[in-house]
């Protein structure tokens, strides 16, 4: 991965993640992902199909996406309808 682009090299990461949170959890059980900005990297194109593999994915396991992209925002607010999806927007803290 340290030959690839950051962006390529996280995507790459992204679906080891997913892989090894279904290898490593027993058959017929599924283990929740809790992701932190894993779009940072990506383009708009590849955001939406990162976001669109993750819904798809939330068929079958809880998947928790964290992320501060307007983007990221819009697109949860279009897509996440279904009764078993759910958009929690936090405001900003400001100042520290």
């Amino acid at each position: 991965a340290d030959r690839l682009s950051r962006g390529t090299a996280e995507q790459v990461y992204l679906v080891l993640r997913v892989a090894l949170a279904r290898h490593l959890t027993t058959a017929g059980v599924s283990c929740p992902l809790l992701l932190d900005d894993v779009t940072v990297q990506a383009d708009s194109k590849r955001t939406a199909a990162i976001l669109n593999l993750l819904h798809e994915l939330a068929a079958d396991q809880q998947i928790i996406v964290f992320g501060q992209e307007e983007q990221v925002a819009d697109w949860a607010r279009q897509n996440l309808t279904g009764p078993d999806d759910a958009v929690v927007e936090v405001a900003p803290v400001l100042g520290t």
